[in-house]
């Protein structure tokens, strides 16, 4: 179980304005030990979310129906252990109270990756 208030590194938030504009929030993995990062795309990857506040499914597999929220997980950081969620097949939910320039507050509700980790319920805020 990751603890969140025990992070020693706030996570990073920002927004990358290009082709496919999305939002980036990810956990400093020298710092912490693990990455967890959701980028949150508003156009390209998936039509069913661009950019509003709700409670939206997790996934990025098709351009047509999908969110464009994507997650990555790194449990060892830095270290070899293969990224999760690079085959976009990672399900669940999110509830984004907060997204724009001045910060983020997003609930996860449930993330489940394709092997079969889960995280429980979290919030970020930053």
């Amino acid at each position: 179980m990751v603890v969140w208030s025990s992070l020693t590194s706030t996570p990073t938030f920002s927004f990358v304005d290009g082709g496919d504009p999305y939002y980036l929030i990810h956990t400093n993995p020298d710092a912490d030990g693990f990455f967890l990062s959701f980028e949150l795309y508003t156009t390209g990857y998936g039509a069913e979310w661009t950019g509003e506040l709700g409670t939206f499914d997790i996934s990025c597999d098709n351009p047509t129906t999908s969110t464009g929220i994507c997650p990555y997980f790194d449990v060892d950081g830095p270290g070899p252990v293969e990224v999760l969620g690079t085959d976009f097949a990672t399900t669940g939910s999110m509830t984004i109270n907060a997204l724009d320039s001045g910060g983020y507050d997003i609930v996860v509700h449930e993330l489940v990756f394709s092997d079969g980790t889960t995280f429980d319920e979290f919030e970020m805020t930053g």
